[in-house]
């Protein structure tokens, strides 16, 4: 995995969390927005197939992620349950794994600078910088 990625994922994940009450909500938040600013690239039925498959991917750290299911039109069926079993802190930690795989995938898919451009378009607070550049990073943008 990408360490670039896991740390624009967690903080995604922190940023919705802060905005939510419950983790579950906000990695749902996280895989709403996502799916909504990718959809008109890669479609619906291809946004669920690649988070179909970083679900599979990630699962084999967080092996709830397992129980998920993603229904057409997009939805995370079993997230709330799970959450429930796991906890919060597993909940983000998984949540934020999943968001991780997912922009890997989407990197491969469509390309590494139109997705961190759109991730950049949903989370205009977070700085989405080139996930493979050796010397950068992921965070959240200093006010100035």
């Amino acid at each position: 995995m990408n360490p670039n990625l896991d740390k624009l994922a967690r903080a995604i994940v922190t940023q919705e969390k802060e905005a939510h009450a419950e983790a579950w909500l906000a990695v749902e938040a996280a895989l709403r927005k996502l799916h909504d600013a990718m959809v008109s690239l890669v479609g619906a039925a291809g946004f669920a197939a690649l988070l179909r498959r970083a679900i599979h991917l990630a699962k084999r750290e967080h092996d709830w992620l397992g129980n998920l299911v993603i229904a057409s039109p997009f939805s995370v069926e079993q997230l709330h349950e799970q959450a429930a079993i796991v906890g919060e802190g597993r909940t983000l930690d998984g949540g934020a794994a999943l968001l991780a795989t997912l922009l890997g995938l989407l990197c491969t898919f469509i390309g590494e600078p139109l997705t961190l451009r759109q991730v950049n378009q949903v989370w205009t607070n977070i700085l989405a910088v080139r996930a493979s550049s050796g010397g950068t990073s992921s965070g959240t943008k200093e006010s100035e």
